[in-house]
């Protein structure tokens, strides 16, 4: 009975019309320094490849969340991005679930500038859900962004998620759910972003994300925003200290409740100076 309910919430929570789209519900959280110059971190390429082309050094990070404070839910990120052929690279594993239901995903993309304005990003991903008793099953897909620099303080950009494919099985019905978003971010002084996201997932009404983050002093900073189609908010602050960050973040749903998350992300290797 205890899997029973377990899988049909998961259901709920992710699927529309049988296509699937895997994110933890604070990934707007991580992925806030996408769309700006330097805001980005290690988790951002996440939410668009091309910020990858910013990356100086080599950096790791790992997140974990309880989902609606839900053992069965919890979900494990880790990221890990470096300068790679006059670009940055990533790599991205997530893995959640519980005993007799899990998802796994493992990617790696690349990111790079073309010219002072336009940077471009793709990623490669491959996806596995396990259901005790009924096998398991895989997938691959694929995404693209594009960042530009409208002004030295405003950047806009492009996503698109599995424009194709992601279909678990031949002939199945199931599939990743194509998403496709349009982003700006502003940032109103060193200290301040102000990012919107038009999201529009296959099936799914437009939602609209909404971010503010703030680094109050050099070792702090506060980040949060609402997302639209669900109604939600989502919130977090953490400390920086010498070459590691340690955040806390959390996501409230009007009708499910609280989801917890943890962040701890470490500089590996310092700027080199430019030549």
């Amino acid at each position: 009975m205890k899997l029973f309910c377990m899988l049909n919430l998961v259901l709920l929570l992710n699927a529309s019309r049988a296509q699937l789209l895997r994110a933890p519900p604070t990934v707007n959280f991580l992925g806030t320094g996408a769309y700006s110059g330097s805001f980005t971190d290690v988790f951002s390429f996440t939410t668009n490849q091309a910020s990858l082309s910013k990356v100086k050094t080599t950096s790791a990070g790992v997140y974990s969340e309880q989902r609606f404070m839900l053992s069965e839910l919890r979900r494990f990120s880790g990221a890990v991005t470096f300068p790679c052929f006059s670009g940055g690279a990533g790599i991205s594993l997530d893995h959640a679930g519980f005993n007799q239901y899990t998802e796994s995903h493992a990617g790696i993309a690349y990111g790079r500038s073309l010219g002072e304005k336009l940077e471009l990003g793709a990623q490669f991903n491959y996806y596995r859900v396990n259901i005790d008793g009924y096998g398991n099953a895989a997938t691959f897909s694929f995404e693209l962004g594009l960042v530009t620099k409208l002004t030295d303080k405003m950047f806009a950009g492009l996503h698109v998620y599995n424009p194709v494919g992601g279909r678990y099985g031949i002939n199945s019905s199931e599939k990743i759910a194509s998403a496709y978003s349009f982003g700006l971010g502003y940032e109103v002084s060193d200290i301040v972003l102000i990012t919107g996201t038009i999201i529009k997932v296959e099936s799914q009404l437009v939602n609209l994300n909404i971010s503010l983050q703030y680094s109050f002093m050099k070792q702090a900073f506060l980040r949060g925003g609402i997302t639209s189609a669900t109604g939600s908010y989502y919130a977090g602050t953490g400390l920086r200290w010498k070459e590691i960050t340690l955040a806390v973040a959390a996501d409230w749903h009007t009708r499910i409740g609280l989801t917890s998350g943890l962040l701890l992300v470490c500089q590996l290797s310092k700027n080199k100076p430019e030549q």
